[in-house]
């Protein structure tokens, strides 16, 4: 799939990334996020993705809210209705998921791609803390998905909010897996 000329030019800033290029963009295209839940954090993620090039799939009864109040998801992108099965669900703390990709979003991110261990997981993604800043918790959210889609790692990770900063505090904590804990800064607050 080519990119368009209206394409090229809305995402243009992420296509001259070395990282995404245009191979990167076309998958950002390609890769329809599930929206199972609403928060004001859902609302942020939802708002970057969808600038981003991520089409949106909002499940029956959930509603954006913020910026985008009372206008589709088109308004924000052409781009934003997915064509497509929903390749990765994003979904509050708490809510379960059957999708093979998932993005928790509560006090932080938790995020497991297709080939994560499901023993993992699920003490992964219970350990995610309530609280934590919207904007930050959403944008970063959004940026797990994007990471997600374009293959760049790790499988599973859970990324909270730390009195001024996010941190990685864990990634795989299964009996078949060694716990891998650390405290270090993955996003500084300004």
């Amino acid at each position: 799939m080519a990119l368009r000329e209206d394409q090229v030019q809305r995402y243009g800033r992420q296509i001259l990334l070395r990282e995404v290029g245009g191979v990167g963009q076309r998958k950002l295209l390609a890769a329809p996020v599930r929206v199972l839940g609403s928060s004001p954090a859902m609302d942020v993620a939802v708002a970057y993705l969808v600038a981003g090039g991520t089409p949106v799939e909002l499940a029956p009864g959930v509603e954006v809210h913020g910026f985008l109040e009372g206008q589709p998801l088109e308004a924000l992108s052409a781009d934003a209705v997915p064509v497509t099965a929903p390749a990765l669900d994003l979904l509050p703390a708490g809510l379960a998921s059957t999708a093979p990709a998932q993005v928790v979003l509560g006090g932080g991110v938790a995020f497991k791609t297709a080939a994560a261990c499901p023993e993992c997981w699920a003490l992964t993604w219970a350990a995610l803390p309530g609280g934590g800043p919207d904007v930050g918790c959403g944008s970063l959210a959004a940026l797990v998905v994007q990471r997600i889609t374009l293959g760049w790692g790790p499988e599973l990770g859970l990324i909270c909010w730390k009195t001024d900063h996010f941190a990685e505090v864990a990634t795989a904590r299964c009996p078949r897996h060694a716990i891998s804990e650390g405290n270090s800064p993955v996003i500084t607050s300004t």
